[in-house]
């Protein structure tokens, strides 16, 4: 008996160095586990450190982007308002030009309307003098001829 209890208690201590070994083993995967977790949190965590300093540049680059588009649609603006404002003041001048050419011959016309009644004046005086000279004429004549007759008469 003594015998079967030494080889129990040699089985169960070899039981038990197994189980220690075994749990060393379990104690090491875990402890591996575990740094491996910790590496890939770190990986992660400088991953996500550097996701997000790439985002923050990109960022800061649309943000530039932004207020240069921002600039130039701007002075595109400005450009477009000034060429607008050329073109109203070249109209303007356009229409004063024309408005002067309007009052310059309707000057020229009105100055033409004025010798055309003066030259009509003048031909109905003409017209005039010349209508009372052949009233003189055929009067002198008829009172000439009257005479003439007059002194054919027996």
């Amino acid at each position: 008996i003594a015998a079967q209890g030494s080889r129990i208690d040699a089985q169960g201590n070899a039981l038990r160095q197994e189980i220690a070994a075994q749990g060393q083993q379990t104690n090491a995967r875990f402890d591996h586990i575990e740094q491996t977790i910790a590496e890939q949190g770190s990986r992660i965590d400088a991953q996500g450190s550097e996701l997000r300093q790439a985002i923050d540049k990109q960022g800061s680059r649309i943000d530039a982007q932004g207020r240069e588009l921002r600039q130039e649609i701007a002075a595109q603006g400005q450009q477009t308002n000034a060429r607008f404002d050329r073109i109203e003041q070249t109209i303007a001048a356009q229409g004063q030009q024309t408005n002067a050419r309007f009052d310059h011959i309707e000057q020229t016309i009105a100055e033409q309307g004025s010798r055309i009644d003066a030259q009509g004046n003048e031909l109905r005086r003409e017209i005039s003098v010349l209508t009372r000279w052949l009233i003189g004429v055929q009067v002198t004549s008829l009172v000439a001829l009257g005479t003439l007759i007059l002194l054919r008469l027996p």
